[in-house]
């Protein structure tokens, strides 16, 4: 018959065991005995049972600590690459450069309306915006030679900054804005409506833009309604400036 040998592992007194071999006495000298002892927070010598101090996970050069100065950069805080809304600024706060996009033609980098877009800058690296018009630039001209119902201002691209004029007939109607090279038919919707309303034999018309582009062309045109074109009677007199 054959023998069993009913030995079991060896644990020390902490009952951390000493040996992965079956029946190794264990000296605690042991790899797994110095690996299980110091795994369990205590100290791998052998005969001491007093558990050693356990490492801070926090301290620096541990994965915590990195997690910890990462989330410190990425939170809202003078240190920290997120700023409040209406925050005051203070001398030595951080943040993130931003990047600007050249584009030697002005483009837009979004696909459609409510997209993201990136800064854009010329070729010299200026930030492509609108500027404000200087005082001293010209503006172009056009005017009604006779009552019509539309003024082609521009058959071309453009930028539109008033309208002046007054309407012969007394009736209600609409002094529209279309992005367009000649008068549209009746339902185009307008760039821009605005009312004048049949006080007198003839009405004021005195429209100051802060200047209003059009891609395609500028053309004024006199309509019954607001929201989308009817051709009114011609009876409109109209300077437009733009260039």
């Amino acid at each position: 018959m054959g023998t069993t040998q009913s030995t079991t592992l060896n644990t020390d007194t902490d009952a951390k065991r000493t040996s992965s071999v079956y029946g190794d006495a264990g000296d605690g000298v042991s790899r797994w005995f110095q690996w299980r002892r110091s795994a369990d927070g205590g100290d791998a010598t052998q005969g001491l049972k007093a558990d050693a101090a356990v490492t801070d996970p926090t301290s620096s050069a541990t994965v915590v600590a990195l997690l910890k100065g990462l989330l410190t950069f990425l939170r809202v805080s003078a240190a920290g690459v997120g700023k409040a809304e209406d925050a005051a600024h203070v001398t030595g706060d951080t943040g993130v450069a931003a990047l600007a996009v050249r584009r030697d033609t002005a483009a837009s980098s979004a696909g459609t309306d409510g997209d993201y877009a990136t800064l854009n800058t010329d070729a010299t690296g200026r930030l492509r915006t609108v500027a404000a018009r200087d005082v001293d630039d010209a503006l172009s001209i056009a005017a009604s030679s006779a009552a019509a119902d539309d003024l082609v201002v521009k058959a071309s691209a453009g930028t539109l900054y008033s309208i002046v004029g007054h309407i012969a007939a007394g009736e209600d109607g609409y002094v529209q804005v279309h992005d367009a090279t000649s008068q549209p038919a009746d339902t185009a919707v307008p760039e821009l409506s605005y009312f004048v309303g049949a006080a007198s034999a003839a009405q004021a018309v005195n429209i100051p833009l802060p200047g209003h582009a059009c891609g395609t062309g500028i053309v004024v045109v006199w309509s019954t309604t607001a929201a989308t074109l009817t051709a009114g009677a011609a009876n409109m007199f109209v300077t437009a400036h733009y260039d």
